[in-house]
């Protein structure tokens, strides 16, 4: 068995030097699956567990992974299924039976084709359907459930013709209800789509205006539950905008995130909220001083937004983003996560006021992707002093257990966990720690106390 070492409480690495604000992190768990290469998504289950699925390598193809994890972080099971073949998962989401179902592309014969795969909820194999036609290029990129159907949205690509959003109606056991192309006659590059409460269906793609603009712009549809469009809305600025997610905030308002490069020369976060017609209510960009992309959106019980993504850091790293707006897209804090090489966040969910987001990081191992999960206390969030201090010299894990009884701070605690979440080991720190461990097994700590510690 593998034994992965990392901190339980983590000022977002050297990132929090520049950035420097604390959040209650409540644990953080590093699972490697040894074939796990990227996790696409997290959601809460039906029994009000946890499931992630990715895409893992094994002999040199992709897989779907998918494992269930309960809310302490603790791995109840994992599971990996192929085709032989080409496979590439985009999207899952759970069946009323417990199972899962899972959107994405994958080859029978000739190109690669719109896929679903459905499994039982411990992760066997019970059915797949392929769609579209196979002398084309088609991809499943997002699906959703809603009542007792899913809307699956295919992205379709044939030579000749525009890239186009084709959105389908399935029954339970995947056979086809009806299907409908959105948009007019150009490119529809597709992202996400999501339902409200009040079911309507919402689906996020990028398009590239003609000349002479030459822009990539979001637009978002609005469709109802029968495949009748609502609205098609184009949001965009004088330079590029790239969609990431949509979210249904109440029954007459929208909150549609993406990424834009009309205001720096980097990527910025762009929040725009909209009414029941697609119209912009507000917009917000965020700039964090360097580039940040977007990936997902989830919601608070006060109506609060979470925003996940990675942030470029000066010397080539990237770290998990994780930041909280208000109602109105006012920022109310930031907070990176990384250690000494590259974390990518997939996605968070919302369950029982804490706030999991899952990522990939590669400061494990010999550049080998693992997957990261972070909880965050819903509540009582508050920032610290910037912490502008030197580092120490590098020191041994073991040298600051053997000063424990120095140790006057509780709450900062150095944990080592097994692969299965199970805790080996727990020690007080004197200091929070930034880093996380590197390969001779040490670690970097910042000599000064917190200003909440004083």
């Amino acid at each position: 068995m593998v034994t992965k070492w990392f901190v339980r409480i983590i000022l977002g690495s050297l990132t929090s030097v520049m950035f420097a604000q604390e959040v209650d992190t409540l644990w953080t768990r590093l699972y490697d699956f040894s074939v796990f290469d990227e996790p696409k998504k997290i959601i809460a289950t039906n029994d009000r567990k946890l499931a992630i699925m990715g895409k893992a390598s094994i002999s040199g193809l992709d897989h779907v992974f998918i494992a269930k994890i309960d809310r302490e972080g603790n791995l109840l099971w994992n599971a990996t299924y192929g085709t032989g073949s080409y496979l590439l998962p985009e999207d899952f989401v759970q069946t009323s039976d417990g199972g899962f179902l899972i959107s994405g592309q994958a080859r029978s014969s000739g190109n690669p084709q719109a896929y679903i795969l459905k499994l039982d909820s411990t992760g066997n194999f019970q059915w797949e359907r392929f769609f579209e036609d196979p002398s084309y290029l088609s991809n499943a990129k997002a699906i959703v459930r809603h009542k007792n159907a899913f809307y699956l949205i295919v992205e379709r690509s044939v030579i000749g013709e525009p890239t186009r959003p084709i959105l389908y109606k399935l029954n339970t056991d995947g056979t086809i209800q009806w299907q409908k192309q959105l948009g007019c006659n150009t490119d529809y590059y597709v992202e996400d789509i999501v339902v409200s409460p009040n079911g309507y269906l919402f689906i996020i793609t990028q398009t590239i205006l003609p000349a002479p603009y030459f822009t990539n712009d979001m637009v978002v549809f609005k469709v109802d539950t029968l495949g009748n469009t609502i609205y098609s809305k184009l949001y965009g600025f004088s330079g590029n905008e790239y969609p990431a997610t949509v979210l249904p905030y109440h029954p007459d308002s929208t909150i549609v995130l993406g990424n834009s490069l009309s205001f720096k020369s980097y990527r910025l976060p762009l929040i725009i909220k909209t009414n029941e017609h697609g119209d912009t209510l507000w917009t917000k960009v965020i700039d964090e001083g360097t580039e940040v992309i977007t990936t997902s959106m989830a919601l608070t019980s006060n109506k609060d937004i979470i925003i996940t993504g990675y942030i470029s850091i000066p010397g080539n790293s990237v770290d998990v983003y994780v930041a909280r707006v208000d109602q109105h897209g006012n920022r109310l804090w930031m907070f990176p996560l990384g250690g000494r090489a590259v974390e990518r966040t997939a996605n968070a969910v919302v369950l029982d006021s804490i706030i999991y987001v899952v990522a990939t990081t590669f400061s494990f191992g010999d550049n080998v992707p693992n997957v990261f999960l972070i909880a965050i206390k819903d509540e009582n969030y508050q920032s610290v002093t910037a912490i502008n201090q030197p580092l120490a010299s590098t020191v041994n894990c073991d040298e600051i257990i053997k000063k424990q009884s120095h140790f006057q701070m509780p709450d900062y605690k150095l944990e080592i966990f097994s692969i299965t979440g199970q805790r080996l080991r727990s020690e007080k720190c004197r200091q929070p720690c930034i880093k996380t461990l590197s390969h001779n097994g040490k670690i970097v700590c910042l000599w000064k106390e917190a200003s909440s510690q004083k």
